[in-house]
């Protein structure tokens, strides 16, 4: 299971957070945290991770989406997930979507 899965039992959906403007140049992205007072620089692997997390995927789903493109590298595409996904969980820029009751 993805490093931001583990121990969450049933796999987790993962969205932005609110509190995030995001400016892209050249596919990477610079998002400023409204409550703290923060930027955060992600490069174009993160960038593309963070848009996925839109509240209707795991990151087996992204790693599915981003495997479409590049077959002979799924498990390297599925390492880059987990590492994006543990970043931005870490940063406060994603959340896991609450469960349904």
């Amino acid at each position: 299971m993805p490093a931001g899965d583990k121990g969450q039992g049933a796999a987790i959906v993962w969205q932005k957070r609110n509190d995030f403007i995001s400016d892209e140049i050249d596919g990477e992205a610079l998002l400023y945290c409204t409550t703290q007072h923060e930027v955060i620089h992600l490069n174009e692997t993160a960038t593309v991770i963070w848009k996925l997390c839109d509240g209707t995927r795991t990151s087996a789903d992204i790693t599915d989406v981003l495997s479409v493109h590049y077959p002979e590298a799924r498990a390297e595409i599925a390492a880059d997930v987990s590492e994006a996904i543990s970043f931005l969980l870490k940063r406060g820029t994603i959340e896991p979507l609450p469960p349904l009751p």
